[in-house]
């Protein structure tokens, strides 16, 4: 099951709005550092609709907990786009929804 999650994870990296949708919760929430605040499900939608995507992600210091019908992901991610690469500490949670396992929270910070 994890490495299903660890794909799901990176395609949403490299992903559009219709790979969200589709492994989201109605519920999500994801908190980046801009704009500051914790987005929700439509405003999430919005952003990807609205940025360029990364053209590249790799993952290291992967670890997953799970906790139930829940697992968190944390790791290091190295993401590029337009020429420039960042390095992002990450967690996700995902959780139980109706049709399997859905992402419920997201949060980056920048290193």
């Amino acid at each position: 099951m994890e490495e299903d999650l660890w794909r799901w994870e990176r395609a949403l990296w490299l992903g559009g709005a219709d790979t969200f949708q589709r492994l989201m919760l109605p519920e999500v929430r994801m908190v980046f550092p801009m704009p500051g605040e914790a987005l929700g499900h439509d405003a999430i939608l919005e952003a990807v609709r609205a940025s360029d995507r990364w053209s590249e992600v790799s993952f290291e210091h992967q670890t997953e907990t799970d906790i139930g019908h829940s697992v968190i992901l944390t790791y290091t991610a190295h993401a590029s786009r337009g020429g420039e690469t960042q390095v992002i500490a990450c967690s996700s949670l995902w959780t139980e929804g109706d049709d399997g396992l859905r992402l419920v929270l997201h949060q980056q910070t920048p290193i």
